[in-house]
């Protein structure tokens, strides 16, 4: 997500207007002061042009000068898979271990027990009625501005 820069004014516009660039012509649709990167923006200068008013005066125009700096579109990968840490038994607690994978910001995470999900944190404390079951857990891999990466560890039954 890219951001206009805050801009320190002498006289308080009554309005800004902002239009993103990508290499020069306007992003059709983006006249906020946050653009969220796309895969279009894929090797190109992406700038914002902003300018304020008073009424009728328009006090200056800046735009910037600086590429933007993202890779798009570079789905993380799973290198090693996602696996449950703990001892899968009922009334204990077992931990999200998310494997290894390339180029991401965060995880998220999805509990399974005979295929509905159950959970969506980090722990799950398994419970009795689950007993005899096979556990699996979701690691969806995410990184602004691309596609989601998910990989799953193998199915272990609750004792």
């Amino acid at each position: 997500m890219l951001s206009a820069p805050d801009v320190a004014w002498s006289l308080a516009p009554a309005a800004v207007a902002y239009q993103w660039l990508r290499d020069g012509v306007p992003i059709e649709g983006a006249t906020s002061a946050s653009y969220q990167v796309a895969a279009a923006d894929e090797g190109h200068l992406v700038s914002l042009r902003f300018h304020s008013t008073n009424g009728w005066e328009a006090w200056f125009v800046v735009t910037t000068e600086t590429s933007v700096s993202a890779e798009i579109g570079a789905v993380p990968v799973n290198l090693v898979a996602p696996s449950i840490a703990g001892k899968v038994r009922v009334g204990k607690r077992v931990r999200a271990l998310p494997g290894e994978w390339s180029k991401v910001a965060s995880y998220r995470y999805a509990w399974f027990v005979k295929g509905k999900l159950v959970g969506t944190a980090s722990t799950l404390k398994l419970k009795k009625v689950w007993k005899g079951k096979r556990l699996r857990l979701r690691v969806t891999a995410v990184r602004p501005g691309c596609a989601l990466g998910v990989a799953y560890s193998s199915r272990v039954r609750i004792r």
